[in-house]
């Protein structure tokens, strides 16, 4: 079923894929267009004070991972266990679904990012930094692999996208609603460590709170999961 499906939703999973590529390049771009500058003022840095600093910068991103591990686990379990009856899921349906809207949602933070670049709150980000390092010519813009240190590519927050579209993918092919209740918490948790640790704006968060589930609601209803009729 699995292969059937695959070839079916090939295509998605491949631009997906090569999207991944398109979305770094913006980033480097931005990062090369970027202006040091100090950081605007922001409720949640008040609120979410002193800044996380050093290893606990890195709680975001070990949120993030336990995340991706739930996802995956669940869609694997008819693997290890027999699947309940309503429960039938396939990797290829969840992992086709997971780029279609990451693709719609990543080409909404390009635009954002490009057409409007606010300096970025990260310590690594301000000129006095030695770990301040754009690109500085067009070769290391579409070579550059770069997704943690980069500068100017805010809004709205990748980190918070990840992990919103995660949560969204459980709350669509799950039944359980202690699963569904755990991401939910894991995706707000995640919003205020990124902000805590000022990798993103307050905004950046919030934006990708709503963009997510409008472009996933849109996607699920213009093109819904990909099924051949032999299986469906």
């Amino acid at each position: 079923m699995e292969k059937v499906l695959f070839r079916a939703n090939w295509h998605i999973i491949l631009i997906g894929s090569v999207y991944q590529y398109i979305h770094s390049v913006a980033t480097n771009l931005v990062y090369y267009l970027h202006v040091p500058h100090e950081p605007l003022r922001d409720l949640g840095f008040e609120l979410l004070s002193p800044p996380l600093e050093g290893s606990d910068q890195f709680w975001s991103e070990i949120l993030i991972i336990i995340l991706v591990v739930i996802c995956l686990g669940y869609a694997a379990m008819p693997c290890v266990r027999k699947v309940r009856p309503g429960e039938q899921r396939f990797v290829t349906l969840m992992i086709a679904r997971y780029f279609l809207v990451l693709v719609f949602c990543q080409t909404i933070r390009m635009i954002s990012f490009l057409v409007t670049i606010l300096p970025s709150p990260n310590s690594h980000c301000r000129e006095d930094s030695p770990d301040y390092n754009p690109p500085t010519d067009v070769a290391e813009i579409f070579t550059r692999v770069d997704a943690s240190t980069g500068c100017g590519d805010l809004i709205p927050s990748s980190h918070a996208i990840f992990a919103t579209l995660g949560g969204l993918l459980m709350n669509h092919y799950s039944k359980n609603k202690y699963l569904k209740a755990v991401m939910a918490m894991l995706v707000i948790a995640i919003g205020f460590l990124v902000v805590a640790a000022r990798k993103h704006y307050s905004i950046d968060v919030v934006a990708a709170w709503y963009i997510c589930p409008l472009a996933w609601f849109y996607c699920s209803h213009t093109f819904p999961d990909r099924i051949p009729n032999d299986i469906s």
